[in-house]
């Protein structure tokens, strides 16, 4: 919480002795102890609490991705057989999607080499 050193540390205790007395300072520790315990409980409390809302602000967030990537690819699938369905067969409509897919990356390829060079 907060860095005190030794000699702060035997400072304060000096001074709760003299102020206090040395009849009523073990009560007056352990009285100081048990709050600070509670603070400390209560603030762990509060972390953890913290922490578990980023989390499950997380793992939401995930899960909205997901179901949006996963309505995307079901549109593109349902655009996908309504245009092979339109074609012919299905498997023409695709054999013909891969051969053109495999040309467009050959020639951007070509074309980053020649302006690299």
């Amino acid at each position: 919480m907060f860095d005190a050193s030794f000699p702060e540390i035997v400072l304060i205790l000096l001074v709760a002795l003299i102020v206090v007395g040395p009849e009523r300072l073990p009560r007056l520790a352990r009285t100081l102890g048990a709050y600070v315990g509670k603070a400390r409980s209560m603030f762990n409390s509060v972390r953890d609490e913290v922490e578990r809302e980023v989390q499950l602000d997380e793992l939401r967030k995930a899960e909205r991705d997901l179901k949006r990537d996963l309505d995307m690819s079901q549109d593109v699938m349902a655009d996908s057989q309504k245009s092979a369905g339109g074609k012919g067969s299905p498997a023409a409509g695709k054999s013909g999607k891969a051969s053109s897919g495999q040309k467009g990356p050959d020639k951007d390829h070509g074309s980053e080499s020649e302006t690299r060079s």
